[in-house]
């Protein structure tokens, strides 16, 4: 079935404007834009409606909702494809090069993990759960991607290319490994559990949109999960405290300053940042793109991510600094 029909005979809507780029749709109709989107892969849309829903409960509400089909469903489902469709929140990507910005997404990541919680115990059955993970180092969560799929990439980078910037990264990785608080990872697993908290699972600059009216709003749930809410945190640092970690301690207070970190997340979070989150990002990103990665792309791009001060910077944080 064709674009035009699903929204025709699923949705009831008449577009007269629809732009494609990936798999989104911009749909216009004469009262009102829409977003489609278009799964060619099992996802989890039930879940992520139910995360939606005690998000509203919670009084978090930036976020798209989603429109149901005509027959009151959450998705239309076509020759093996998932169609969902949801508001077009108008606005910018904020820019986090922009330590306004920066400091303001944190701050929202803080809003929406204080409503990440869910209340009805049904919904877990639904969708992923990373508390079932085992208790070590390598199978905790940052962002899409847990500790071990990183390690086990850099190692394969470093015989790879054999550049100093991955065998550095490397280091870290082990060490944060070496370092890592097994006793206090078991502790937030088994108190988070019991509330049933949940991440967003891509918390990145492209997941949040500053709209018209300086609002930020929160999109693709697709990596969403049961698990520790302080994963999406220690992801954002990795991505965006800079290259000499100027902007980490900003990232941190300005989401404690909205949900306060206890100091058992913050050793948490603080054992993480050691984790070279940033390069595998680089990396990877360019594989999945398909761009070539050559030893010239490694020392211009890696080299920043690696330097001494950053790692004496994240040794000397303290929990006393959040406040």
């Amino acid at each position: 079935m064709e674009i035009i029909d699903i929204l025709k005979l699923r949705y009831g809507l008449n577009p007269v404007f629809i732009k494609h780029h990936r798999n989104v749709y911009k749909v216009q109709t004469v009262e009102k834009t829409y977003s489609l989107k278009v799964y060619d892969w099992p996802v989890h849309h039930n879940f992520h409606y139910e995360l939606h829903r005690q998000l509203k409960n919670n009084g978090f509400n930036y976020f798209p909702q989603v429109i149901p089909t005509l027959d009151g469903s959450n998705s239309a489902i076509d020759s093996n494809l998932i169609y969902i469709l949801s508001e077009w929140i108008e606005g910018v990507k904020p820019s986090f090069s922009n330590k306004d910005h920066l400091k303001n997404a944190s701050a929202f990541l803080g809003s929406f993990h204080l409503a990440a919680l869910i209340s009805d115990q049904g919904i877990l059955s639904k969708g992923p759960n990373d508390f079932l993970l085992p208790y070590s180092f390598f199978d905790v969560r940052v962002g899409q991607y847990r500790n071990g799929v990183i390690y086990e990439k850099l190692i394969e980078w470093v015989q790879q290319f054999g550049t100093d910037p991955l065998r550095i990264a490397q280091e870290r990785m082990e060490y944060a490994a070496y370092i890592f608080p097994l006793d206090i990872y078991k502790e937030l697993v088994e108190t988070e559990e019991e509330k049933n908290t949940f991440i967003h699972g891509d918390y990145n600059n492209s997941n949040v949109i500053l709209s018209t009216k300086g609002q930020m709003y929160v999109i693709d749930f697709d990596d969403s999960s049961s698990y520790l809410r302080v994963s999406d945190l220690i992801f954002l640092c990795h991505l965006y405290m800079g290259k000499e970690g100027e902007w980490l301690l900003d990232i941190l207070k300005s989401y404690h300053r909205v949900r306060p970190l206890s100091e058992l997340e913050f050793e948490f979070i603080k054992s993480q940042l050691f984790v070279p989150g940033k390069i595998y990002w680089e990396m990877h990103t360019k594989s999945f793109l398909d761009q070539q990665v050559s030893k010239e792309w490694i020392y211009q791009n890696l080299s920043m991510y690696c330097v001494y001060t950053v790692y004496q910077k994240i040794k000397m944080l303290s929990y006393s600094d959040l406040f």
